[in-house]
């Protein structure tokens, strides 16, 4: 999810009604942080994302929009 996002947002992509739903769903997202997803994983993403000068904004604006993040 985070990579998604990231790619989507350094190099302009629009992601697909697809991943965005599966983004959307929190039981398909739950599972992935509670067991398989390692909290340093998530933070390498998330600061990989953040660092971009292109598309940092739009990362952010990105997770908000999904829910990922609240505002």
């Amino acid at each position: 999810m985070f990579r998604a996002i990231r790619f989507a947002s350094t190099f302009n992509f629009k992601l697909s009604t697809c991943i965005q739903n599966e983004i959307k769903d929190i039981s398909v997202m739950q599972p992935l942080f509670d067991q398989k997803v390692s909290r340093r994983r998530i933070g390498t993403e998330l600061n990989r994302m953040l660092k971009d000068r292109r598309g940092g904004l739009r990362a952010v604006e990105l997770m908000t929009d999904l829910g990922v993040i609240d505002n």
